[in-house]
């Protein structure tokens, strides 16, 4: 359970980077 939530917060994580960057 712990696990996915980590999972989950690197991705939304990376995602939010990701797309300030290309903003």
């Amino acid at each position: 359970v712990i696990a996915a939530i980590v999972i989950a917060t690197l991705i939304g994580y990376s995602t939010y980077t990701f797309v300030n960057l290309f903003s």
